[in-house]
């Protein structure tokens, strides 16, 4: 059993079973990382609500279609651990995300699996 605070991996995307969004959350619990999954988007008062619950280390939004930028905004606000962005909402959305900060923007899973270690977020065996 785990110990550590989880990432907490979130779908951006209206389909289900994203085969990049698991692949990500199998990376992670290979890792040594616990990892919580909203495989659907959610409000974002229930993500506020989540992150309060389930304090995690770091978030992982996976998106793989154009992007609602407000939604994304009012997602993130208050967020204090540190965001991720994957899939191809990131290629898709570029240019609109270049100027958040306060996300790490990833292509794929392997990137984030770097990230994530590069974050110290993940032991490497």
């Amino acid at each position: 059993m785990h110990s550590s605070a989880p990432l907490l991996i979130v779908s951006l995307s209206e389909q289900i079973m994203e085969p990049e969004l698991w692949l990500c959350a199998w990376l992670a619990s290979y890792a040594q990382c616990p990892v919580r999954v909203l495989e659907w988007p959610i409000p974002a008062p229930d993500l506020a609500l989540a992150m309060k619950r389930i304090k995690p280390s770091a978030v992982l939004l996976y998106g793989s279609q154009r992007l609602n930028l407000e939604y994304l905004h009012k997602l993130i606000t208050g967020i204090e651990c540190p965001i991720l962005i994957a899939g191809q909402a990131v290629s898709i959305n570029r240019d609109e995300l270049a100027d958040c900060t306060q996300l790490t923007c990833v292509t794929d899973p392997i990137q984030a699996y770097r990230s994530l270690l590069h974050l110290n977020l993940l032991q490497i065996h």
